[in-house]
């Protein structure tokens, strides 16, 4: 699925460095009905989103969903995310970005977002998907 970046709901998650709650998609008015549609096909009902910095500067989202049934987030959801955002996941976004611009893979700025790519991964799929990373990252 590609989301609009310019979108209200989504660019003023990189606005702020709080988590932003959406505790029924198919209802949130953050969102546009477009959005809030193709978010509920792909089964997603809450989310709770927040932007990713290293130093400050955003340099990514990450979006938890729930899938399938409506939950109100907790404030020690958000403050768990907030704190995988910014001691685990701004971090490895920062150098994975410097590695690839070094290797000529990713400038070193993205001069603007336009649109990003959601993937629905599953917590199996993503320590894969980690593993796999890794081991590229230490055989180049």
């Amino acid at each position: 699925m590609s989301v609009d970046a310019h979108e209200a709901g989504v660019a003023s998650l990189w606005i702020t460095s709080e988590p932003v709650a959406f505790t029924a998609i198919r209802s949130d008015s953050r969102l546009s009905p477009s959005l809030r549609l193709a978010l509920a096909s792909a089964h997603t009902a809450s989310k709770l989103a927040t932007s990713v910095r290293y130093q400050s500067r955003p340099v990514g989202l990450i979006c938890p969903d729930l899938l399938d049934k409506v939950r109100a987030w907790s404030e020690q959801d958000a403050m768990q995310l907030r704190r995988v955002a910014a001691d685990v996941i701004g971090p490895v976004l920062h150098t994975t970005r410097q590695l690839a611009a070094q290797q000529g893979i990713l400038p070193p700025s993205l001069p603007g977002i336009a649109s990003l790519n959601i993937r629905v991964i599953r917590p199996n799929e993503a320590l894969t998907d980690a593993l796999l990373a890794v081991h590229r990252c230490s055989h180049n």
